[in-house]
């Protein structure tokens, strides 16, 4: 009996996740990624982000929550140094709480994922990134097309169950590597 129902189970997700739109398509992790984050219209998360300057081995470690929208995004760091990280667009306003000092500038076109959830965040990835997939864990695994992009690679770890972004890990062309991982993610709240 409990074969059967993991059986029913597994046919039920795989049902949900092709869907008859899709039969005889095949489906890949960035498309179900963008049907998911076309259905958010606000996301908000705890995140620790790990920076670590080229080969050096120690690492500096932040912690802060997010608040997402299309096109938008605050990022509040709460330790070890109070600041607050707000785009809009391809502007970004970086704020000092204790220093009470602001600079602003600009994003580069592949902070696609800073920015809040999109529907049309498949098309934007596939634009500016050479993709590879993997299906265990579900990783993206980007390389941007831009010669002059300061970044060289981006993984981006999905969630099997609910396909919400776990975690984004960077490196810069400088060797610099920047991994942040979320937490308590909710969806859809109304903020």
């Amino acid at each position: 009996m409990r074969q059967g129902a993991t059986f029913i189970l597994i046919a039920i997700g795989l049902a949900l996740l092709v869907g008859p739109a899709n039969a005889g398509k095949k489906v890949t992790l960035l498309d179900t990624l963008g049907q998911r984050y076309s259905k958010i219209k606000d996301l908000e998360a705890d995140f620790t982000q790990e920076a670590r300057l080229g080969d050096v081995k120690r690492k500096r470690t932040f912690y802060g929550r997010v608040f997402l929208k299309p096109g938008m995004s605050r990022w509040e760091y709460t330790a070890p140094d109070r600041q607050v990280v707000v785009t809009r667009g391809d502007i970004f306003i970086l704020y000092d709480v204790e220093a009470r000092d602001a600079v602003e500038g600009h994003l580069e076109p592949e902070a696609v994922f800073v920015k809040g959830p999109f529907v049309d965040l498949p098309r934007q990835v596939k634009h500016l990134f050479k993709v590879q997939e993997t299906q265990v864990p579900p990783t993206l695994l980007l390389t941007p097309k831009r010669k002059d992009a300061s970044l060289k690679s981006v993984e981006v770890r999905i969630d099997p169950v609910t396909y919400l972004i776990r975690s984004i890990e960077t490196i810069d062309v400088l060797g610099n590597h920047n991994k942040i991982v979320f937490s308590k993610i909710k969806v859809n709240t109304g903020m």
